[in-house]
């Protein structure tokens, strides 16, 4: 996209004083849809503050991509080719849902040894399926290519909305379904809520509605655009922001483990479902 390589090249990260070597933090990536292209352009000021990195990277649903996006280094022109093949398929004669055109792209678009690039380096977010609602899950080691398609595969499983597979993605014997589950942003990982966390909050960008799980032509590169600004104005200025945010871990208590388990009516009549129609 070559406005967004014109704009990159007019930053430079002297001013960006907010984030420093000696400061540790998490990076967690929320869903969204397509409003994921909003973290393109976030991801793209990150490379150039070459300088910072975060100790892990914590990715739910459309955030689960983009971290794996990122850690694999595809290009700007790599990811957008990735939305046109969604594109394509879903439009196609094969009628393909979201979660399957996204499963098909990503194999076709992330390099071979994606799952070595990934492992120990990020945590995918899920909801696993249990008998008293969703609880959380992360996945951060894949020995096979076909472990990280499954992980993502998981953590953009919506039922009846992106996916047509009512009985989930089985990872180790468990049904995993979307992280937006059990929490749209998963902030506190609890193997890392000891560090500040910087949180992309992708679900309260604004984007048409209808436009969120089918692609949008020319909305996609302007969610990009948005992201890189966005993400400047926040590490120069740290000024209040909706969609990115810095948490303190000093001013701020990890959520408590009373919420682990949410929505027990879907779960429950999913669990139905299978016992009916997957016995």
């Amino acid at each position: 996209m070559e406005v967004l390589d014109l704009f990159s090249k007019q930053i430079t990260t002297n001013d960006f004083t907010f984030l420093h070597k000696d400061k540790e933090f998490d990076l967690i990536v929320g869903g969204g849809g397509f409003r994921c292209y909003y973290h393109l352009g976030f991801f793209k000021l990150l490379k150039l503050m070459n300088h910072i990195t975060p100790r892990h990277l914590i990715g739910t649903s459309s955030g689960a991509i983009s971290i794996v996006y990122h850690v694999c280094e595809l290009t700007d022109q790599q990811i957008f080719k990735t939305y046109e093949l969604i594109q394509g398929y879903m439009g196609s004669n094969l009628g393909l849902s979201l979660h399957d055109a996204a499963v098909k792209a990503l194999r076709i678009s992330l390099p071979p040894n994606a799952h070595k690039m990934c492992s120990g380096k990020i945590k995918i977010f899920v909801s696993e399926f249990t008998l008293f609602g969703f609880a959380k899950k992360y996945i951060d080691h894949f020995e096979t290519f076909d472990d990280l398609i499954l992980a993502i595969s998981a953590s953009i499983n919506i039922p009846w909305l992106t996916s047509n597979n009512l009985y989930g993605t089985v990872i180790n014997g468990s049904r995993c379904y979307d992280g937006f589950f059990s929490s749209i942003v998963p902030i506190f990982c609890p193997q890392t809520h000891d560090l500040n966390q910087l949180v992309l909050l992708t679900h309260k960008v604004t984007y048409p509605k209808r436009l969120t799980l089918y692609p949008g032509d020319s909305h996609i590169y302007l969610l990009a655009l948005k992201g890189l600004i966005e993400a400047k104005e926040f590490f120069t200025k740290k000024d209040e922001h909706s969609i990115i945010k810095w948490i303190d871990k000093t001013k701020t208590k990890p959520t408590s483990s009373k919420t682990k388990y949410k929505l027990v009516l879907i779960p429950g009549l999913m669990y139905l479902y299978s016992i009916f129609f997957h016995s």
